[in-house]
Formats: C-alpha cells, structure tokens, sequence
C-alpha cells in the first residue's frame, strides 16, 4: 500500500493480504535494501528493473 488508496478501496478484504517480510523478500530480493528507508517513504519500481525510484 503506498497510503493513497481510498476508504473503498481499503474497506474491500478482496484487496488487503498480510504476509511476512521475509516470506516477500523470498519472491523479490530487489526490495531487501528499502526495507530500512524512512517511515512514509514511497517507492515505484522502474520499470524493466530490479531498481526502485522515489516517488
């Protein structure tokens, strides 16, 4: 989530998951060096890419 998304959109349990950092670190390593960015940060992946850019 990137602390955007509307009431509606956040009301539908079709939308929401909870899963372990861990358990998503295993599907995509490319994340593993924003884990310890800033509270409220936000990042969009580039596309093609492992990197990542600020948004």
């Amino acid at each position: 989530m990137s602390g955007d998304e509307s009431q509606e959109y956040m009301d539908d349990v079709n939308n929401l998951a909870l899963y372990s950092v861990n358990t998503i670190c295993n599907y995509d390593k490319a994340i593993i060096p924003y884990l310890q960015a800033a509270y409220g940060t936000a990042f969009g992946r580039v596309e093609g890419s492992d990197e990542f850019k600020e948004e």
